[in-house]
């Protein structure tokens, strides 16, 4: 449990993402609609925490993801559920 514990806060945290990064907004639908994420030629992927569980499937594991939150705390855990799925390129955004 200690690995993983140190996984979830070794996770690379990025102020900027590249043109081929896709971000998972993973804020509440609430949240979302009450503060979009507005980032310019980016694409943004909606995927309330809530739903990552029954829904990572729908993301291909060749691409590269930043996830984001406000505080970047459920960005680290849904980070690490995706990890342990066998995605490989997840970085938290920091805005």
């Amino acid at each position: 449990m200690k690995k993983n514990i140190k996984n979830i806060f070794s996770l690379k945290i990025v102020q900027k993402n590249s043109k081929e990064d896709t971000i998972l907004d993973v804020r509440s639908t609430y949240d979302q609609k009450k503060n979009p994420l507005i980032l310019k030629k980016t694409k943004i992927k909606l995927m309330p925490f809530y739903k990552i569980q029954s829904e990572y499937h729908q993301l291909s594991k060749e691409k590269s993801y930043l996830l984001y939150c406000e505080k970047g705390i459920m960005s680290r855990l849904q980070a690490f559920f995706l990890i342990e799925k066998g995605f490989k390129k997840i970085k938290i955004l920091k805005k």
